[in-house]
């Protein structure tokens, strides 16, 4: 049966009134996850404030080896 290891990396996304919600930085961090083995699994918001999410979480996994 595998056995899976979790990472999350912090974005807090730029908002603008004008342009709304735009981040930055994102495929940056995922190419750099994925270099060293991890699968990207997806994002949840983790911070709020007046209905805008002020700042999310990116979920990624892999695979540990059969002997850990």
């Amino acid at each position: 049966m595998s056995k899976y290891e979790y990472a999350f990396d912090i974005l807090e996304p730029n908002l603008s009134f004008l342009t709304g919600w735009k981040t930055e930085g994102h495929q940056e961090i995922i190419r750099a996850r994925a270099k060293n083995g991890w699968i990207y699994d997806g994002w949840i918001p983790t911070k709020q404030f007046n209905d805008s999410i002020t700042e999310i979480q990116l979920i990624f996994h892999r695979e540990l080896p059969e002997n850990e």
